[in-house]
């Protein structure tokens, strides 16, 4: 269990605010966390980059054949 650092409420580990005062509770994210975050993010990047670089790739082969006829 952790504690409002307001008003020193118990708080259930999930909470995000104090149901007592409102106040918002920060999340402290380990090295290790923040490591894998930055992972999962330069995957995303890499996979939406990768999906621009494909729907560009198949409209420039669609123009070339297009201008070809």
């Amino acid at each position: 269990m952790k504690y409002c650092e307001k008003c020193g409420n118990q708080l259930l580990d999930e909470a995000v605010m104090c149901p007592k005062c409102g106040h918002t509770i920060v999340k402290i994210i380990s090295p290790q966390e923040q490591k894998q975050n930055s992972k999962q993010l330069t995957l995303s990047i890499l996979s939406i980059l990768g999906g621009i670089a494909i729907i560009v790739a198949a409209i420039l082969i669609a123009i070339a054949q297009y201008n070809y006829y």
